[in-house]
């Protein structure tokens, strides 16, 4: 181990006309398993390599920010924030998708070579860990890369998304695929990684928790919602744990962060460069005197309410809290509601995140489905998935929902029906 030349992955990010333009270059080939087991992972333990970096642009598209002039706001924030056709131009990289299909490059360069690496039986580093970790890694990233580069499932949805790309090689092109076939390519490496994988792991690897509480976050997407409270049951027969919001340091989103008692598997997210913006009133009104998570917020001196995160990175990836929230809402909505198992899981979520929790016993199951989705927009305020969130709703739920933004005396709108409720895709993109 000592001895160990370890691989440290350099993401290239390169213009070409190739789908996929991001390769990793190394110091060494790797030729044992154990090299390709840290390919993906982090090279500190507080620091996050790009398999484990998320997108954050799509933030600013959403209706829990608020940004004026005064802000000084520019570039593809400024873009995503204002609608505009195209958020990065020229030369800009997009680094959200950059950091994705870097990922997916780096699953599939493991998953290539996982049969003819050495096995070292002293590493104590089990093939098919690696092999289903590589797999889970690789249906994470294509996840996040279809809710923020392509339009919304739904059961009709037949229109091209994205390519899934199942090879090491940037030469390759690759095919569109309809929104369907991605996601059901996207649960085929799913069902592969969860016969391979050991039942609970740390941050930096996947596991049955992780596959049973994505596959329940993915099928909630999907509209399926029977299927997404099985798998959120499933997860949490496994470990049905919850961090104490209680415990949180203020303003540090530690419970967010890596290693923390909040993460099951974490992708990290950087707030932007130059972050400018405050929580809307909407996001604010939710948020109760006697909600710990309200000691993360701080009051600017320019008025209004902050995210508090300054620089700190936050966990777009899987959380227990976000767990319990996807089981609680598959639930109000699948074809037989399960009041009571809701409510169940609603009383333990509220315990952890209020001094003087709610008191639920008496609620329908329609008023507990709207606090559900009105503790997923505290829980995960910060990390881009509220836009993920109003497309599914606007595509399977009607909600017509509408995003609206002020900025310097103009009015810019996300209309519920119009096709703009995706990040698009980078100019040096092409398929």
């Amino acid at each position: 181990m000592k001895n160990l030349i370890y691989l440290f992955i350099v993401f290239l990010f390169i213009g070409c006309d190739d789908f996929v333009d991001e390769a990793p270059k190394g110091k060494k080939i790797p030729d044992k398993l154990i090299d390709l087991h840290y390919m993906m992972q982090p090279m500190f333990d507080n620091q996050a390599n790009g398999i484990y970096v998320a997108p954050i642009t799509q933030f600013y598209m959403s209706d829990d920010v608020e940004v004026g002039i005064n802000d000084f706001l520019s570039g593809p924030a400024l873009n995503a924030y204002l609608f505009e056709e195209h958020f990065y131009t020229g030369t800009q990289v997009d680094e959200g998708y950059a950091s994705l299909f870097s990922a997916i490059y780096v699953c599939n360069y493991v998953l290539q070579n996982i049969d003819v690496v050495e096995d070292n039986p002293g590493d104590e580093i089990e093939p098919e860990h690696v092999k289903g970790n590589a797999l889970f890694n690789r249906a994470l990233n294509h996840f996040m890369a279809i809710n923020t580069y392509a339009d919304h499932y739904t059961k009709d949805n037949t229109t091209n998304g994205l390519p899934y790309v199942t090879a090491a090689d940037i030469n390759q092109s690759f095919t569109q695929q309809s929104v369907q076939d991605f996601y059901a390519k996207i649960l085929e490496d799913l069902d592969e990684a969860l016969e391979l994988l050991p039942e609970q792991s740390d941050w930096r690897t996947g596991s049955k928790l992780a596959v049973h509480a994505l596959k329940a976050r993915i099928y909630m997407y999907m509209g399926d919602y029977e299927k997404a409270a099985l798998s959120g049951i499933e997860a949490l027969t496994i470990d049905d744990s919850l961090d104490d919001a209680k415990t949180w340091p203020g303003q540090t989103y530690y419970w967010q962060e890596w290693a923390s008692p909040a993460t099951i598997f974490y992708k990290k997210v950087f707030a932007l460069s130059g972050f400018r913006g405050r929580m809307t009133d909407d996001l604010v009104s939710l948020l109760k005197d006697d909600d710990y998570r309200k000691n993360w917020t701080i009051e600017l001196p320019t008025g209004g309410v902050g995210f508090g995160w300054g620089t700190k990175p936050s966990n777009a990836g899987l959380s227990r809290g976000g767990l319990y929230l996807d089981a609680i809402e598959s639930l109000t909505k699948q074809s037989a509601p399960d009041l009571d198992k809701a409510k169940e899981l609603m009383s333990v979520f509220l315990t952890h995140r209020y001094s003087n929790p709610q008191d639920i016993s008496s609620i329908s199951n329609e008023e507990l489905y709207q606090l559900t989705l009105d503790q997923r927009r505290i829980e995960f305020c910060s990390v881009g998935t509220r836009l993920y969130d109003i497309k599914r709703l606007n595509n399977i739920e009607n909600a017509n929902i509408d995003v609206i933004h002020n900025y310097d005396g103009e009015t810019y709108s996300l209309k519920a029906d119009s096709e703009g409720w995706h990040i698009p895709l980078p100019a040096n993109v092409s398929f």
